[in-house]
């Protein structure tokens, strides 16, 4: 929840200090405040519309706009705390924190639409039966994944000859992290195993293919 919910300008804050406190007058009983929380806090609203409408007065003096100031900052640490404390009560639903004024984060992430690039990559032999594969976005660093991706699919297979095309490649796995190490059989090392990546969103939408590089398993 955002901390910036209360209004700076006072002609602002006092409809909202009305709002807010009205909504938890009347379900204070269901969601368990103290009845003499809740009337301090008004009590406190009610001293700043009063010195507030004094310091808009032509009579009003330096004492009063202090003590207006005060109050107002009084008035915001008291709401405050209850907003931090009180309301933070997990029966109080989202709905009801914006009939108070609050701000509710947004709990649906935006979805990232299809990557429309693909990876570069190349492939160490890292121990036996272990190939790496290092991947990057265009010229970037290591690692580096375009806005669009979550990670990147790896498409592999291990044929006597290149695959015509990228999808004859019959095993996958996903990563995030660079390097992506895939482990083969024992009875895989010494053939030449084919790699060929897409970057992938968080709806599994697959990117453009890379083209198919291929090395022997150490």
């Amino acid at each position: 929840m955002s901390s910036k919910y209360l209004p700076d300008a006072e002609p602002k804050l006092i409809p909202w200090g009305d709002n807010f406190v009205e909504n938890v007058d009347r379900n204070k009983e269901a969601w368990g405040i103290p009845v003499a929380e809740v009337t301090e806090v008004k009590t406190v609203l009610t001293d700043f519309k009063s010195l507030y409408e004094r310091a808009r007065s032509p009579g009003r003096t330096t004492v009063i706009v202090e003590e207006k100031n005060t109050v107002k900052a009084l008035l915001k640490a008291k709401i405050r705390a209850m907003v931090g404390f009180r309301l933070k009560n997990p029966i109080i639903t989202d709905a009801q924190r914006k009939e108070l004024g609050l701000h509710v984060a947004d709990k649906t992430r935006s979805p990232k639409p299809r990557p429309t690039t693909y990876p570069k990559f190349h492939i160490v032999q890292n121990g036996v039966g272990m190939l790496s594969i290092i991947f990057q976005e265009g010229d970037g660093r290591k690692g580096s994944k375009p806005p669009e991706a979550v990670g990147v699919r790896i498409y592999y297979g291990v044929f006597d000859e290149q695959p015509s095309v990228q999808e004859e490649l019959p095993a996958s796995v996903f990563g995030t992290r660079c390097p992506c190490t895939i482990t083969f059989r024992e009875t895989d090392r010494g053939k030449r195993a084919y790699i060929a990546l897409r970057w992938e969103n968080s709806k599994g939408e697959g990117g453009p293919w890379s083209e198919i590089i291929s090395e022997i398993i150490p």
